[in-house]
């Protein structure tokens, strides 16, 4: 601990581990704090009195804070936790960074996957409204990647169909072209970029065929163990596409 000038952590939850509430607290105890730096990927939930008070005696902390999509397609993708109590918490972490208790930088990585291909555009706004001492330009503050978890290739947007993504396409450019005209950098052009790409791309139809089965017999059986219908929560383009799938449930 002496010599260190870093600390970074990923998940799970990092705030959930108690090797890891252990080690700050530690290094608190025996006044080496001061010197390191953190860097902790979370999912945001955990941003709580006491672990706030924990990061004050920090040098600096950068939040990597995963966020996949908004409102309810984010309630249906992190069940049990819910938007609402997301965007609570991002509204305490920013009166400590506010007050000046504590020093950091946030980033918002987002995963795009299927269910959550339409709410992303959403993130911008309440983010900053959430965040405001870590409000930047949106494409560097809210940074789009597509899901590509190895077994998780079924929620792939890839594997949707070519309208489904110039509907979403057409959404973004929208908010690029809002973006120009007031002056502000292009909103997320590499993920404007990957979209054009997937629709230009040729795929399979036997693959995407056996790609929308596993992705329905997947939406449906997580649907029984949660007790609930994707109709509530994902947007009316996904859940019309969902309903047009066979499965094999």
């Amino acid at each position: 601990v002496p010599q260190l000038h870093e600390i970074q952590c990923t998940g799970g939850e990092p705030f959930i581990s108690e090797q890891f509430i252990k080690l700050l607290k530690y290094i608190i105890e025996t006044g080496h704090a001061g010197h390191i730096e953190l860097e902790i990927t979370t999912n945001g939930t955990k941003f709580v009195a006491d672990v706030m008070e924990l990061l004050t005696h920090f040098k600096h902390t950068r939040f990597l804070i995963s966020i996949d999509g908004s409102g309810s397609a984010y309630d249906y993708i992190r069940a049990p936790y819910t938007y609402k109590l997301l965007l609570q918490r991002l509204q305490f972490l920013n009166e400590y960074i506010e007050s000046g208790k504590i020093s950091a930088s946030v980033e918002i990585p987002v995963l795009a996957m299927v269910y959550n291909l339409f709410s992303i555009s959403q993130l911008e706004h309440d983010i900053k409204d959430s965040l405001r001492v870590a409000q930047t330009d949106a494409g560097q503050f809210v940074q789009i990647t597509p899901m590509l978890n190895e077994g998780e290739d079924r929620l792939l947007i890839k594997w949707l169909p070519k309208e489904i993504l110039i509907e979403a396409l057409h959404d973004y450019m929208q908010i690029d072209n809002q973006h120009r005209l007031s002056g502000k950098d292009s909103y997320n052009f590499d993920w404007i970029r990957m979209l054009i790409s997937y629709i230009r791309d040729d795929v399979d139809e036997h693959i995407a065929a056996t790609k929308h089965r596993e992705l329905k017999n997947y939406t449906l059986l997580m649907d029984k163990i949660l007790n609930r219908d994707y109709h509530d929560f994902l947007h009316p383009h996904i859940a019309d596409f969902l309903d047009t799938i066979e499965s094999d449930l």
